[in-house]
């Protein structure tokens, strides 16, 4: 992480502490995404981990700083939100750029707020059926482990399943028809497909004989 130079004087004036959840009890977190000792109150260095976001080693886990600063300080917190970063910057902590999402607008707002190229993951079985949707690879990676974009880049398996990258219209067809007639995605997948086929039909101009 950056020295105490990426924050003003005003924002250190006014930095407010407040203790981590368990199991990290022993630490305190910042309102600008800094961690420190509860007792010694010393500053502690974050380093990036693999998937971008700062954290420190503890003897309780690994102490992501976005996290524990969503929780002291950003309401809202419901069972399976995620924390998402308003400007898209993992290394900006602050309690400001922080809000509690589900893990569909998480991805929405990386595509249609921030920019970024995310296509939806869909995991099928050996006889083709859909098993599986996410809204990204990336919560893909997070609910089943592993790297999905890898194993979809080799021509891999993933977890037994033949990963493949769907459209976004796909993808919101199949929730509506799910969601529509109650049934399986395969089921409304397999239904999202023949109404694609039906208008694909439709949109070719007929034969000149």
């Amino acid at each position: 992480m950056k020295k105490n130079e990426q924050f003003t004087n005003e924002e250190l004036r006014h930095e407010e502490w407040r203790r981590c959840q368990y199991p990290f009890v022993r630490h305190e977190v910042s309102n600008l995404g800094r961690v420190r000792h509860a007792r010694r109150k010393m500053v502690l260095k974050l380093f990036e981990g693999h998937d971008g976001y700062l954290g420190t080693c503890t003897k309780q886990g690994n102490l992501f700083s976005h996290k524990q600063v969503a929780l002291a300080f950003c309401p809202g917190w419901k069972e399976g939100l995620q924390v998402n970063h308003k400007d898209g910057n993992k290394h900006n902590n602050r309690a400001t750029n922080l809000e509690w999402v589900t893990a569909s607008e998480n991805t929405l707002h990386s595509r249609y707020v921030l920019g970024r190229l995310v296509k939806p993951v869909g995991l099928f079985d050996e006889q083709h059926h859909l098993q599986w949707l996410f809204p990204s690879a990336r919560e893909c990676n997070r609910r089943l482990g592993s790297d999905v974009r890898r194993d979809i880049n080799r021509g891999n398996r993933y977890h037994g399943y033949e990963p493949r990258y769907l459209s976004w219209k796909m993808y919101k067809r199949i929730l509506l028809i799910q969601s529509l007639l109650d049934c399986t995605i395969h089921a409304a997948y397999v239904e999202a497909c023949i109404e694609d086929e039906a208008a694909n039909r439709l949109s070719k101009p007929d034969k000149k004989w």
